[in-house]
């Protein structure tokens, strides 16, 4: 099953972020006509600037989502092709790059909890914990995702 992710330009300027499993062209017809009441609605008319297909639905989730957090500078490189502008544009306004927050660590380099000697609210082992008492199904992605080495290039299921 093909998937595309795609960036439209709006009326206003703006950009909206998508995916879809049927043709790109009659994706674009039906933001166009205002068949689904949404961002673009009221848009109109919308123009196809960017596409990227995958073969699999959650990798072209996992992209739509990132995109969407993207600041619009970062997507018009995305769309121009411009790749080598991306992680400059990832700095923040005081040149600092981007760390995720299960990434970052204390001023003494360590990756603690604080004196309980648990996981803090923002480490990887809480933020675990949390999606495996409120998503069910998704656990089990988030496991193999959290133990990659392990993983190997077997996918679990819920990924296929």
């Amino acid at each position: 099953m093909e998937v595309t992710v795609y960036i439209l330009r709006c009326s206003d300027g703006s950009y909206y972020t998508g995916l879809t499993k049927q043709s790109i062209e009659a994706r674009l017809w039906e933001h166009n006509e205002g068949v689904y009441d949404g961002y673009t609605r009221k848009r109109r008319p919308v123009e196809l600037v960017f596409t990227e297909t995958y073969d699999r639905i959650v990798e072209a989730i996992e992209r739509e989502r990132q995109i969407k957090g993207w600041s619009r500078a970062k997507k018009e490189a995305l769309i121009a092709l411009a790749y080598e502008r991306l992680p400059e544009l990832a700095k923040n306004r005081q040149g600092v790059e981007f760390t995720p927050w299960w990434k970052r660590s204390d001023d003494d380099g360590s990756k603690s909890g604080g004196s309980t000697g648990l996981p803090s609210a923002g480490s990887p082992e809480r933020f675990g914990s949390l999606i495996m008492r409120g998503f069910g199904r998704q656990r089990q992605v988030l496991e193999c995702r959290n133990r990659a080495q392990s993983c190997g290039d077997e996918r679990p299921e819920a990924l296929q």
